[in-house]
């Protein structure tokens, strides 16, 4: 089951590129709020290439689910905080 949307009292799926996008922007404004770089938060992590995690800042690429984990504990934060 997707997400659902109201639109005009019909209802419609968000795209899975919606979702990565949305995503993307809130991972990456938690992670300029705390003041970290990309190069940094690849050299914290040690896991998460500048490269992947760009993608995914971008919306370009959708994390996996360990890859979400690892990205909310190298923030300090839950995963939850990312919805």
């Amino acid at each position: 089951m997707g997400f659902l949307h109201a639109d005009n009292s019909n209802q419609r799926l968000i795209s899975r590129e919606k979702i990565a996008k949305d995503l993307g922007k809130r991972i990456r404004k938690i992670r300029e709020d705390k003041g970290i770089s990309l190069k940094e938060f690849e050299a914290k992590t040690n896991s998460v290439a500048k490269g992947n995690m760009s993608a995914i800042e971008s919306g370009k690429r959708f994390p996996t689910l360990p890859t979400l984990f690892k990205i909310a504990h190298h923030l300090g934060i839950s995963v939850r905080d990312f919805f």
